[in-house]
């Protein structure tokens, strides 16, 4: 499932996804406060691995949801299609936005300045297909434009942003799964960077910040090598409950408190608590054995030392 918080943390959406066997266009609202969920319009193309992104109207206009291709896993099909969500009307805007030049799931997202970045992701449903194509959308003038590539092709990483920059931590550009390869791109000046690599390589984690430090909660290692296979149990090579937090000052990592339930694609992003206590959200995905409509939240301080997950 898609998900984003809004900028004022007093609600996150959780839009589409899968439970495997069919697609599902759920749209779904959780109040903070309250800790309830509340449905919303369902999404016009039920999809899954799409990107959601909160666009707050200026002066008094409508704040938006834009949601960005996503892929079809029952018939194979990933879309082109930006799907937007009008929160004041309370339903998606019938008016089609410029489609993304090419299709795509799985992709990397950011926003600054009213123009949103999609990097990466696959065209088709074949992980031997990442692309390292950056597209910016400018939300004003409704027009794409082809930025800078991403140092190498990647998809279905965690990312987060943090001002002018979008981080982007892991992914799966082929069998078998996964890579650590970290990057930070600036939108301002469409300039990308290599970081430190993720120290436990998943894909399909989810990620926040808290306290200007980057957690990517969870992910997964579906069919790695037969050494990892072998050694860990196969629930928690399919979906871990890892967090690992990155600093970007020092350009290092911690690790973070782990989750109370394993959990791959889930969908995440960070809310203020009552009291004005940032945390990190996490809800749905896969645990390994079933698809999970479980949400967690934590409010845990940065840690400060790093255990690596042991996977040998």
């Amino acid at each position: 499932n898609a998900g984003v918080a809004d900028p004022a943390g007093v609600y996150f959406y959780s839009i589409g996804g899968s439970n495997i066997t069919s697609m599902l266009n759920n749209h779904d609202r959780y109040d903070l406060a309250n800790n309830t969920w509340v449905p919303r319009a369902p999404i016009p193309i039920a999809v899954q691995d799409a990107r959601a992104v909160y666009v707050p109207g200026p002066g008094g206009a409508a704040s938006r949801i834009f949601v960005f291709g996503g892929l079809d896993s029952v018939t194979n099909a990933v879309f082109d299609a930006v799907q937007v969500y009008d929160i004041d009307a309370l339903g998606w805007v019938p008016v089609p936005f410029a489609p993304i030049p090419a299709p795509r799931f799985g992709s990397y997202v950011g926003r600054f300045n009213n123009k949103i970045y999609l990097a990466g992701g696959f065209p088709v449903n074949d992980v031997n297909t990442a692309t390292a194509t950056t597209f910016e959308y400018d939300v004003d003038s409704n027009v794409w434009t082809t930025k800078a590539p991403m140092p190498n092709v990647n998809a279905l990483g965690a990312y987060a942003t943090i001002g002018q920059f979008l981080y982007t931590f892991g992914g799966w550009r082929g069998n078998p799964c996964c890579n650590g390869d970290s990057y930070r791109y600036d939108m301002a000046s469409d300039t990308w960077t290599t970081i430190a690599t993720l120290p436990s390589a998943v894909e399909g984690a989810a990620a926040g910040v808290i306290e200007s430090q980057i957690w990517i909660a969870g992910g997964g290692i579906p069919f790695g090598p037969r050494s990892i296979r072998a050694s860990v149990d196969a629930d928690e090579a399919e979906a871990l409950g890892v967090t690992q937090v990155y600093h970007p000052v020092s350009n290092t990592y911690t690790t973070g408190p782990i989750l109370n339930q394993a959990r791959v694609r889930s969908a995440g992003d960070t809310i203020p608590a009552p009291g004005g206590v940032t945390q990190a959200f996490v809800t749905g995905g896969y645990t390994g054995a079933v698809v999970t409509g479980s949400s967690e939240r934590s409010s845990c301080p940065v840690p400060v030392t790093l255990t690596e997950l042991e996977i040998e």
